[in-house]
């Protein structure tokens, strides 16, 4: 109903639209009868009667008359939420009415342990379906100790196979998070004064779906602050030579073995000059520096923790807002966030992403006697350290390198391991847009592993984001560096 309401809001004259808004009232007032629940039945009778002469062409369905529809989808939406609630387990399905309603008997309960096939869909219990990827990446850490003889190729690609299929099973289409997002982008520009044309290309882009859950709150950001303060008012665009509709575009699409979510507005943009004044003003960057910073550098400073502040002007306030909740959270989805913007024309942020986290890319690395993996999208560069190269400064250890001055952490210290006099190497990683020298005692490969998360109650260790398990049954922590570093 939301969406052919929001279509009718552009297209008032479509027809098709009202007949199917209309059904749809019909419908939910005839199972809500059917099922006992009279309130949600009168709720949706009464929008029903409402549409009635709109759907009849007797009267022309103006922008009031959606906005009263709106709230009427809105409450009907709250009644269906309340009865939900008040149906617990074995609990009678609705309540007879007085005009003599059935009571339906309670429904049969769901099957355990399995799953249930309906018009073409398949229903899976989410653990079942966990422990059969769980099932499938032991088989694919067990292949690597068969060798490469010829006579366990054919059982390779099985393995590889299954895997395959078992992955399958867990993707689901971005509309899944992506289709309540037209209806708040309205909502969000009426409140504002704004006018909005919102479009979602790529629906049918699938992904794994814990990782799609984990980001409706990152892609609810974005789309807050392009609409917030990316579009401008009408009157304001209608001076820039804009037409009085703003436009925000949600894009998603398939590249190799990852996913590019964009999410574009043709707003007033960011004034690269006011990032710079902002970051000065806050002790970021020195003046020296924030000239010859570049502009994707700079745009990355939004997504730093507390830059948005007092300290800026007015025209990127609060542009900030929500973007190191983005950043951090696409981090740990193993992706990253990439921010251009075009003053007086709009802002376009990137999200790079995996299909899965089931299998990872790591820098596999050494600390004493214990080997540990960092996802390598987080990886900048691996360097020696020569004696002199870090020298402590302030209280820190800092690596000089060229002109850049970057912190050190000795990853002994970090995960309170014995001191040693080793450590000759660095990794440079990224840490909230900044890079940070991680020092280990040794570099050993870059390899893809097999990710094995962490349950309750290790489930949200600091510094720990998964475990992996190498051919030789070498049980690896994978780092969770936006936690381990300080």
């Amino acid at each position: 109903m939301d969406e052919f309401l929001l279509r009718l809001e552009r297209h008032p004259e479509d027809a098709q639209a009202i007949d199917a808004l209309f059904r749809s009232a019909h419908s939910v007032k005839g199972m809500a009868s059917t099922m006992g629940f009279e309130e949600l039945s009168k709720i949706a009778h009464s929008l029903e009667s409402f549409l009635d002469p709109y759907r009849r062409g007797v009267q022309r369905l103006d922008r009031q008359a959606i906005d009263l529809v709106l709230q009427g989808v809105d409450l009907l939406r709250k009644s269906v939420e309340q009865a939900s609630a008040s149906q617990g387990p074995g609990e009678s399905a609705g309540k007879s009415g007085e005009g003599g309603g059935s009571s339906p008997s309670s429904p049969p309960p769901p099957v355990q342990g399995g799953a249930t096939r309906r018009e073409g869909m398949l229903r899976v219990a989410p653990e079942l379906l966990d422990d059969l990827i769980d099932l499938t990446s032991e088989l694919l850490i067990a292949q690597e100790d068969l060798g490469n003889e010829e006579r366990v190729f054919k059982f390779q690609a099985l393995i590889q196979a299954v895997g395959h299929q078992a992955m399958q099973l867990r993707m689901v289409p971005l509309q899944t998070v992506a289709d309540r997002f037209p209806r708040m982008a309205r909502d969000m520009a009426r409140q504002g004064g704004k006018e909005l044309v919102f479009e979602i290309q790529g629906r049918d882009v699938e992904m794994d779906r814990a990782l799609l859950e984990s980001l409706a709150d990152p892609l609810m950001h974005l789309l807050r602050n392009a609409v917030d303060h990316g579009i401008e008012r009408p009157e304001e665009r209608v001076r820039a030579g804009k037409p009085a509709e703003g436009k925000v575009h949600l894009e998603a699409s398939r590249r190799k073995d990852g996913v590019i979510i964009q999410v574009a507005d043709d707003g007033r943009g960011i004034d690269p000059g006011t990032i710079r004044q902002a970051a000065v003003t806050l002790g970021l960057l020195s003046e020296d520096k924030a000239q010859t910073l570049s502009e994707p550098d700079l745009f990355r400073l939004l997504t730093l923790p507390g830059f948005t502040t007092r300290a800026e002007v007015s025209e990127i306030s609060g542009r900030g807002v929500g973007l190191d909740v983005v950043q951090s959270m696409v981090q740990s989805l193993q992706g990253s966030v990439l921010i251009e913007s075009v003053l007086g024309q709009g802002t376009t942020v990137t999200l790079k992403l995996p299909l899965t986290l089931l299998r990872l890319p790591v820098l596999l690395l050494e600390v004493g006697d214990e080997t540990y993996a960092i996802p390598v999208t987080q990886v900048r560069a691996t360097l020696d350290c020569p004696p002199g190269r870090i020298r402590p400064t302030d209280g820190r250890e800092i690596l000089f390198r060229g002109e850049d001055e970057i912190p050190v952490f000795r990853l002994r210290r970090l995960l309170d391991l014995p001191e040693s006099a080793a450590s000759p190497f660095v990794v440079l990683v990224d840490s909230k847009g900044k890079d940070v020298g991680l020092m280990v005692d040794k570099i050993l490969e870059y390899r893809e592993v097999v990710v094995k998360s962490f349950r309750s109650p290790l489930r949200g260790l600091k510094g720990l984001g998964g475990m992996t398990i190498l051919g030789d049954g070498v049980v690896v922590p994978i780092l969770d560096l936006e936690t381990l570093l300080p």
